[in-house]
């Protein structure tokens, strides 16, 4: 709307994705909550579904960049603010197990899915999205933050020890 309506004024829209990684408070928003039952609820099979993730540490150094740039150098971007696109079970398989061990998570046959949504309207949403990996347009973003994003599974077990102090 800003583009249209406002053509004249720079303006940069971040398009935040999954954003996880241990937040400055203890409110928590809803990033988390689905990582949160991902992980309590001990899941052993997922569906072939992937998320594009970025760390709470890099939007913010993102967005600190845009905020200080010149503001003649672009009228209006929106920019897809992704690091990483992941499956689903390489979240919960990334977090360690309390024992050490990884936790071993395998992926729930998409026919089996496809079948199930007949009776599920819920489901049916997502056995469309069904290994369907399209990685974000998060050019932009890596432009801005340079080569060296916080590692994705380092997002993930510094997500899972927030979550296990605060929950």
């Amino acid at each position: 709307l800003a583009e249209k309506y406002a053509p004249q004024v720079n303006i940069t829209v971040l398009k935040p994705s999954r954003v996880l990684g241990a937040p400055v408070d203890n409110a928590f928003g809803i990033s988390l909550r689905p990582f949160e039952q991902l992980l309590l609820e001990n899941r052993r099979h997922l569906p072939d579904l992937s998320i594009h993730v970025i760390n709470v540490r890099d939007l913010a150094e993102l967005t600190r960049k845009l905020l200080w740039r010149k503001s003649n150098e672009a009228k209006f971007e929106a920019i897809e603010a992704s690091t990483h696109t992941v499956y689903l079970d390489q979240v919960v398989s990334s977090v360690e197990a309390p024992d050490g061990a990884p936790s071993k998570v395998g992926r729930v046959p998409t026919l089996l899915l496809r079948i199930m949504s007949i009776f599920s309207i819920p489901l049916r949403t997502v056995v469309a999205s069904l290994g369907q990996h399209a990685p974000a347009d998060s050019k932009a973003a890596r432009l801005w933050l340079g080569s060296h994003p916080v590692a994705v599974h380092e997002t993930f077990q510094e997500t899972a020890r927030f979550l296990a102090m605060n929950s």
